[in-house]
């Protein structure tokens, strides 16, 4: 069993819009645990058995006036009266899940991907992100299946969304970590190991996608399943969004003196702004701090330009490119063109 656990940029923030969104998918999860156990006989209530029995997928048990089926029809979102009354449940339907297995399987998704992309984008910009790409991929799949009289419920055109984001911003740069315990291939162990972010999206997640979609546009599938089109629309939502995003979160990533990819400010930064802000009040004109090469300490005003954000290190026996921020390569320039001030390291 293959389990993605996180990816390994590091970040100062933490993710309080991400961890709101998984509250709220865990308290209506926990009301569908309640309307499943209340309409059940008391020797048959489980929390572990939700909607098992009156799944999407069981049409022998499926009945629309049992409360859980109806909270699906009233908060799910159905294709036959899209788009004239779906206003709200282009949102809610996003919320829902058909059982523990579908909660978890997006819950763990979401762990993995939102925590950098709040820090790039912000709080306000990665919410837009979830819920423009969760209409989005509810939208694309009403539009396909426009007959289909069953509900659409789950997060996974939102969490598509920001798979689609991810691969655009992170892509070439993240590693995604996981557990995997591959039975007498592993001892029986979890192992840790893992993959780059663009190889995962594209190999693991893309061509699966594809390849469903193509498989159900041949069968004429009507819901009742994955709806994989909901997948596609939400990814590029997520794409798009990111595509139009993507200088403003660029311009966060950094390296740390470790020479790790970090989004947002670094240990560095914060002592940098806490000592300039320092010197403010003391009513010191601030030092002007020379960026330096993360791998060999060499002032990068000795290297040379390959963009905006890239410098190459000029000490011969490294040559690293070195991510720097729109204001370190503004430092940079100046430096170089006024080489008689005295401007100080990135020691000091």
């Amino acid at each position: 069993m293959l389990i993605p656990i996180g990816d390994n940029l590091e970040r100062r923030s933490l993710p309080f819009v991400g961890f709101a969104l998984i509250t709220v998918n865990l308290l209506v999860g926990l009301y569908q645990v309640r309307l499943w156990n209340d309409s059940r006989p008391s020797r048959a209530r489980s929390s572990h058995t939700l909607f098992q029995e009156e799944s999407f997928h069981s049409s022998a048990n499926f009945s629309p006036s049992s409360p859980p089926i109806a909270f699906w029809y009233q908060w799910g979102l159905r294709p036959i009266k899209f788009p004239e009354d779906c206003a709200t449940q282009l949102v809610t339907h996003m919320f829902i899940h058909a059982d523990v297995m579908h909660w978890v399987g997006n819950m763990m998704t979401l762990w993995v991907f939102l925590a950098s992309l709040e820090a790039g984008m912000g709080p306000i910009g990665f919410l837009f992100l979830y819920l423009i790409s969760g209409v989005a991929g509810g939208a694309t799949h009403c539009m396909m299946y426009p007959d289909n009289p069953h509900p659409l419920i789950g997060a996974s055109g939102a969490i598509s969304g920001m798979i689609g984001a991810y691969f655009v911003a992170f892509g070439g740069l993240a590693r995604i970590h996981f557990i995997w315990n591959g039975g007498i291939l592993t001892g029986c162990r979890w192992v840790k190991f893992s993959l780059p972010a663009g190889a995962y999206v594209f190999f693991w997640i893309v061509i699966p996608q594809v390849a469903a979609m193509e498989q159900s546009l041949h069968e004429g599938a009507k819901g009742g399943g994955v709806a994989w089109f909901a997948h596609a629309g939400g990814f590029g939502a997520g794409v798009l969004m990111m595509l139009l995003a993507k200088p403003w979160v660029s311009a966060k990533l950094q390296f740390n003196r470790d020479g790790q990819i970090c989004v947002g400010e670094t240990e560095e930064t914060v002592f940098e702004k806490k000592h300039r802000e320092t010197l403010a009040k003391l009513g010191t004109a601030p030092v002007t701090v020379i960026p330096l090469c993360q791998y060999c300490r060499t002032p990068l005003t000795e290297g040379a330009d390959l963009g905006d954000t890239l410098v190459r290190c000029g000490n011969p026996s490294c040559r690293s490119l070195n991510m720097v921020d729109t204001a370190d390569f503004a430092i940079i320039q100046t430096a170089r063109q006024a080489p008689s001030r005295e401007i100080a390291t990135g020691e000091t």
